[in-house]
């Protein structure tokens, strides 16, 4: 039987290849040519930053933009809609929290302010603190057409709460 003779750690004494250098050179040629091409890239993107700055000025320094009749109505009309939505969705707010109370927690609210109805899914200690809600909520000015459309007891480590859903209609409708 012949043994293998396998010496991982011997020196070996090989020197480059032609094609070994010649593959080198041509990749550092390359290398320095794509340098060069990214260089002369980023030069000429800095000058066309430097044009398009300065044409912005000459732009800006000859032509002044005034608003137009159309621009200002459309900008009137979007600041007194925002200040309806606004009204509107601070009374659903505000008769919201008033009729609360400490027995009442929200825990989800959906309203459309477009047609003015609006859901409310909360959670009360009782069916009391619940009712007592209800009533508070159809007494409300702001608030009308108030239903109690669901309600269930939760037993949940023995402290019981009762998980309910209203529904009602608020502020002005179209």
């Amino acid at each position: 039987m012949t043994y293998l003779n396998i010496d991982l750690a011997a020196e070996q004494n090989r020197s480059p290849s032609i094609i070994g250098i010649l593959l080198l050179v041509m990749g550092l040629a390359a290398t320095g040519l794509l340098v060069r091409d990214y260089l002369d890239t980023v030069q000429a993107h800095a000058e066309l930053e430097r044009r398009m700055a300065s044409l912005r000025l000459q732009a800006g320094a000859v032509q002044q933009k005034h608003p137009d009749a159309d621009e200002l109505a459309r900008q009137s009309a979007d600041d007194q809609t925002r200040q309806r939505l606004d009204q509107h969705w601070s009374g659903l707010v505000a008769a919201l929290n008033q009729a609360r109370g400490k027995q009442v927690g929200f825990l989800a609210l959906e309203a459309d302010g477009r047609h003015g109805k609006a859901t409310l899914k909360a959670e009360a200690r009782d069916y009391d603190a619940m009712l007592s809600f209800y009533q508070k909520l159809q007494a409300s000015k702001a608030l009308s057409d108030v239903i109690l459309s669901q309600h269930l007891l939760n037993d949940k480590d023995g402290n019981n709460s009762v998980g309910f859903t209203m529904r009602m209609d608020w502020g002005q409708k179209p």
